[in-house]
């Protein structure tokens, strides 16, 4: 097994799809943004219960329908890494709280979503974005679906992993659902999943598909967030969402006032 190459934000490897075709599959509707039913004609596997519970939890990951931790516990991670066959390169930290995807976007510079769930998202993107979550929810879902095959090949989980393992996998029908995002998927999958230990004791990953191989790493290890306190606000190519989140000076000032309930919610 090829082991994953290790992963930081500062990466030049980062290589992610172009922005336009980004904004075509939003427009075309691959993703619905906030949507509680999926364009597909087939009803939801999702029961009513379990859905609205999620919705009222304001669950990033969901998983798989009838699951007491998503994705059988490789949703439960500090950071996801991946580089999927078309080159897309991502890195995906999660702590509970707040949630960064980075992905490097050719001719663009540096994509970052940063959100607090129900209270501010926050932009870096060095162009005017819109206050929506289309673009994390899209991200996000290339997540959700990785992290569903390695559940669907390993649903013991990322602990159960103690060295290299090779798996077959498969899928039917089902939907693919991030934050308020959906994706249908009307065919089903199959893939050779293979695992194995890092040096520093995380899971390095490979899917072996028919279009393609994805490449990654999961940790659950405590890490740094790579967006430091220090990091200035204002005219630092951050747009902050509500507005008026963007008057605190810094990044760890917004967090202060938000741990202390007296900011934005």
């Amino acid at each position: 097994m090829r082991k994953a190459g290790r992963l930081t934000p500062s990466s030049r490897r980062m290589i992610a799809r172009p922005r336009a075709r980004l904004l075509a599959l939003l427009a075309a509707g691959a993703l619905m943004a906030f949507a509680g039913t999926a364009t597909a004609q087939a009803p939801s596997p999702w029961p009513q219960k379990e859905m609205v519970a999620k919705m009222m939890a304001r669950a990033l990951h969901w998983g798989r329908p009838g699951e007491s931790a998503p994705n059988a516990g490789w949703s439960a991670y500090s950071r996801f890494t991946m580089e999927e066959p078309d080159g897309t390169f991502s890195i995906f930290h999660w702590d509970g709280r707040e949630f960064l995807a980075i992905v490097q976007l050719p001719k663009h510079g540096q994509f970052l979503t940063l959100l607090h769930p129900g209270a501010v998202l926050l932009y870096h993107y060095g162009k005017t974005l819109e206050c929506t979550t289309d673009a994390i929810e899209y991200f996000g879902i290339g997540v959700e679906l990785v992290q569903m095959k390695l559940a669907a090949a390993f649903p013991e989980g990322p602990s159960s992993i103690t060295g290299d393992a090779t798996r077959a996998a498969s899928g039917g029908p089902t939907e693919v659902r991030f934050m308020g995002g959906v994706l249908p998927m009307k065919a089903g999958w199959n893939a050779s999943v293979s695992v194995g230990r890092t040096a520093d004791g995380d899971v390095a990953f490979e899917l072996n598909e028919k279009t393609g191989v994805t490449r990654g790493e999961w940790s659950n290890r405590p890490l740094p967030g790579p967006i430091a306190d220090d990091n200035p606000l204002a005219g630092a190519g951050w747009k902050a969402c509500p507005s008026d989140a963007g008057t605190f000076p810094t990044i760890g000032a917004l967090r202060a006032s938000l741990v202390k309930g007296d900011g934005h919610k």
